[in-house]
């Protein structure tokens, strides 16, 4: 087999979803990409969250980018309440991590990204925002844009 590119040489959004081309079946390939894998683009990120198995609940979709010995790294999208039957998408749960949890708001309509810490009130985020989810803490990030998704990249504590 070639050896991998090096850093300087492109590399194309085939080799970013498949890196093992070319050894054993495409499950097999497929499962490798995701964990010894060491560039997503976006497109490939995006092609990963239209998968029906991306699908986490009403208007809400994730995928994991990276598994790692220490922490994992996902994509979350959040539809628009016009693709969610007019209700804002909305993703609540607890980070039972030891270690806080980050977000970054990657895609969304300027302030429309609602952020709620346990029972602080909430917060309007926007792109390139960040937000740390301390260990133990329950949250909430819903979209309520009418006619744009927001996209989060999430770094997750192992």
């Amino acid at each position: 087999p070639a050896p991998p590119p090096s850093s300087a040489e492109e590399v194309s959004p085939e080799e970013d979803r498949n890196p093992d081309r070319g050894r054993g079946s495409v499950e097999e390939a497929e499962s490798a990409s995701q964990f010894n894998r060491t560039l997503v683009r976006r497109e490939t990120a995006m092609e990963e969250l239209a998968r029906d198995s991306a699908n986490i609940g009403p208007g809400c979709r994730a995928a994991v980018l990276f598994h790692e010995a220490a922490f994992d790294t996902a994509m979350l999208m959040l539809e628009p309440a016009s693709a969610n039957n007019g209700r804002s998408p909305e993703l609540s749960e607890q980070n039972s991590s030891a270690l806080e949890m980050l977000y970054f708001v990657s895609e969304a309509e300027d302030q429309k990204v609602e952020f709620k810490l346990g029972k602080r009130r909430p917060q309007k985020l926007s792109v390139g925002s960040e937000v740390v989810i301390p260990a133990g803490e329950t949250y909430s990030l819903k979209n309520v844009s009418r006619t744009q998704r927001a996209v989060l990249v999430t770094v997750v504590p192992q």
